[in-house]
């Protein structure tokens, strides 16, 4: 549900380089196609996790974002 609606969740420019890989006991991982971008989103964390707690309204609730860099071919 969340992975198919990432782009509207995060926008674009988010979207375009990211990519959920899972999201298990409220952890979100999600891979990141260049280091710049991890570091962007280390800082938006809290913020992305409202998002996505929004979009879901309180089901399946995200606790904690991972980010692990993944390379750019990995990526829809």
């Amino acid at each position: 549900m969340v992975k198919n609606e990432w782009d509207k969740i995060v926008g674009i420019p988010i979207a375009s380089h990211t990519e959920i890989i899972s999201f298990k006991d409220g952890c979100l991982t999600v891979g990141v196609d260049n280091s710049t971008w991890m570091m962007e989103l280390s800082y938006l964390k809290d913020e992305m996790i409202t998002k996505v707690n929004v979009f879901l309204k309180g089901a399946g609730k995200v606790n904690k974002i991972v980010f692990r860099r993944i390379n750019r071919g990995e990526l829809k």
